[in-house]
């Protein structure tokens, strides 16, 4: 299967890929610190995440994912402003996932398909930013000529992971919000989402020192926001059994 995104489509995607890493990585730590993310995040996330943009399932979740990359809970924000959630209702529930409301999320998850392919998304776009803390710091072993190739293999299944559970979650997009197949497809890209994460990570402890994981430290909070997403979405496990029950005769 093809893809590739419409042009109208990758506009937005492009747009929120440089705004996330010029705008909102800078202001991810203090979003992190506070559980707040401030009124002027919420603005630019709401300009890329427009009303165009959440309206195609692809697109939105290309949206989140991008967004996901710099800050999980600013991604999970613009989720729920795409999705319906109220600005009443933003304030206190969505202040980011240091503080967001797993309870209320999961009651969204069930009566709302879109909003597995969202938390998908936000998985998928920790993995990417994991995968980017390793990259760096295997780079800058070589540059000193001491490469740690112990490390590369690890990363390399961890990229492949990012690209298939991408292509599945976008396949799950357009397999619709109802039905076998489309509850299948929603399954397949969380599994495949939960197992970049976990390489990611993996491969990104080899590649930094123990140092990376230290409270506060970018690998510490992507580690911390894919553990909460899990809590709201379920574990591989639960994964694993949403698949089975949807691809097997009852």
């Amino acid at each position: 299967m093809n893809f590739d995104l419409a042009t109208a489509a990758t506009v937005h995607v492009d747009r929120a890929r440089a705004w996330a890493r010029d705008r909102l990585s800078p202001a991810a730590p203090d979003i992190d610190g506070t559980g707040h993310v401030p009124e002027a995040v919420q603005e630019g996330a709401r300009g890329v995440m427009s009303a165009e943009a959440g309206r195609d399932d692809v697109t939105f979740v290309a949206v989140v994912e991008e967004l996901a990359v710099a800050s999980a809970a600013t991604a999970l924000m613009a989720a729920g402003g795409a999705l319906g959630t109220g600005a009443a209702d933003a304030g206190p529930q969505w202040p980011g996932l240091r503080g967001v409301d797993v309870d209320g999320l999961r009651a969204r998850l069930s009566g709302d398909a879109r909003w597995h392919i969202a938390v998908t998304a936000i998985f998928i776009g920790l993995a990417r930013a994991a995968a980017d803390q390793a990259t760096t710091s295997l780079r800058a072993a070589r540059a000193t000529g001491v490469p740690n190739e112990a490390a590369e293999a690890p990363l390399a299944d961890a990229a492949t992971a990012c690209d298939a559970a991408r292509l599945l979650l976008r396949d799950a997009a357009r397999a619709g919000r109802a039905g076998g197949t489309a509850s299948a497809a929603r399954g397949m890209a969380r599994l495949q989402a939960l197992e970049a994460v976990a390489l990611a990570l993996a491969a990104a402890e080899r590649a930094t020192d123990r140092d990376a994981s230290r409270p506060g430290a970018v690998l510490e909070r992507i580690s911390r926001d894919a553990a909460t997403a899990a809590r709201v979405l379920g574990d591989a496990v639960d994964a694993q059994a949403a698949v089975a029950g949807a691809v097997l005769p009852g």
